[in-house]
């Protein structure tokens, strides 16, 4: 399996600690990091990639993240690949069902916290508060992990209508990948909280991985 990770600007070598937990639990993998910076890092393949933003914008780096994060699933020369943020820890060894949920369904991605498209689009930073005909009722998404096994043509268009949507009209991730597959008229497997747990799960039990980048999710598990 190929582990995607996409860091710009002043945190292009930051990959910790999302690097050790992912290689801990899948010791076999490759790592490959999308990055605008001349960086070497032990056991990791730099891709050097011209971005298609702007890099006066104060989301460049979070636009690069979302776009090459995608774009990376799709260049992978692995039959099963997963796209992760730089702050996710796993702490469930039920992790390793990624694999099986994957080749069942093609493409895997967590719920939002914020549930309703309607409601990440209108407070989420970087969003054009544009809604579709489904009026914002479908389910948001988190970007991290994102999972996709490459012989799923209907998987492999939601992310390609995806890198389309980002390039042509660059936001958020989440209201692109909601896009992207309203387009495609395909839903990849939906995976509950514990995937991705975010500051208003904390405690919700049989968790598998701690988006850490909150501090109070960070601060709740280490007690």
């Amino acid at each position: 399996m190929n582990i995607i990770m996409a860091q710009f600007g002043p945190r292009s070598s930051l990959i910790e600690p999302s690097f050790s937990s992912f290689k801990k639990f899948f010791s076999d993998s490759n790592f490959i990091l999308y990055t605008d910076s001349n960086i070497k890092i032990k056991d990791v393949d730099i891709k050097v990639v011209k971005s298609p933003f702007d890099k006066n914008h104060y989301r460049y780096g979070n636009r690069n993240n979302d776009y090459f994060k995608v774009l990376g699933l799709l260049e992978s020369t692995s039959e099963l690949s997963m796209c992760v943020d730089n702050d996710m820890v796993i702490v469930s060894d039920k992790v390793n069902a990624i694999i099986s949920l994957t080749k069942r369904f093609g493409m895997c991605i967590p719920c939002n916290p914020r549930y309703l498209v309607s409601k990440d689009t209108i407070i989420g930073e970087d969003s054009d508060k544009v809604l579709d005909e489904s009026l914002g009722t479908g389910f948001a998404l988190n970007m991290s992990p994102i999972s996709f096994f490459n012989t799923n043509e209907k998987c492999k268009s939601i992310l390609e209508n995806y890198c389309l949507e980002m390039t042509k009209n660059p936001v958020r991730g989440p209201l692109a990948m909601w896009r992207a597959i309203w387009k495609s008229g395909t839903m990849p497997c939906m995976l509950p909280p514990q995937w991705c747990v975010c500051l208003e799960h904390c405690g919700i039990g049989e968790e598998i991985i701690l988006h850490v980048g909150h501090d109070k999710v960070k601060g709740f598990y280490n007690k």
